[in-house]
């Protein structure tokens, strides 16, 4: 190149996962939860983020870029739900995003409930149930998360690990990916069930 080439360099942040279970001495950490499967995404899109690596049973560990943002994905056992989530000490309305300082050290701090709600759908056998959660989101979506898609079996599909809220429970079009645009589409039509901590709540998708 014959002109100087223009770099943006952006400072790198290690950030400490840590996690907590409500209620719980951290010097008892449930050996049930001493792996949980967490991903960061940055918003931007634009470069990739490697898993968070796990140091201790209760804490993890992940190299990001400064001032940009980024989703966070944990998917806790069945038992558990995620129920609140700080940056650097400050709480968090949003359980599934922060932005990155510009500090070399970070700390989010991930607090789980062993009270979680399970919703029961009933349905036709052979069928397949997706459960959406109000003001979910689409680009948060895991494949296979049995919190979101569960085929039926014996008319049945359990949901357990579920955070207190307002659901949206509908039958599957098994022959095609699910997608925004049909999630906007089954909206309207599917059963809403609200579900609270330690709670079990029941939905019929077996008749119209």
């Amino acid at each position: 190149m014959r002109s100087p080439l223009l770099l943006n360099l952006t400072t790198a942040v290690t950030v400490q996962i840590r996690i907590e279970v409500e209620g719980v001495d951290p010097d008892k950490f449930p050996k049930d939860i001493q792996r949980v499967n967490i991903s960061l995404t940055p918003e931007s899109g634009t470069f990739k983020v490697d898993a968070p690596s796990q140091v201790a049973p209760d804490e993890y560990e992940a190299q990001l870029l400064g001032s940009e943002r980024y989703r966070i994905s944990v998917t806790p056992p069945p038992a558990y739900y995620s129920k609140a989530l700080s940056y650097n000490g400050v709480a968090l309305a949003d359980l599934t995003g922060f932005t990155a300082v510009s500090s070399t050290l970070s700390t989010l701090r991930l607090i789980l409930s062993n009270h979680p709600g399970v919703v029961e759908v009933h349905a036709p056998a052979g069928s397949g149930v997706y459960l959406w959660r109000d003001e979910a989101k689409f680009d948060d979506l895991i494949v296979g998360d049995r919190r979101v898609f569960q085929q039926v079996v014996e008319g049945r599909a359990r949901f357990a690990g579920l955070r207190p809220g307002r659901y949206h429970a509908f039958l599957a079009d098994l022959s095609s990916p699910l997608t925004q645009t049909r999630i906007d589409e089954a909206l309207p039509r599917a059963k809403v069930v609200t579900v609270e901590e330690d709670q079990t709540v029941s939905v019929d998708l077996a008749v119209p």
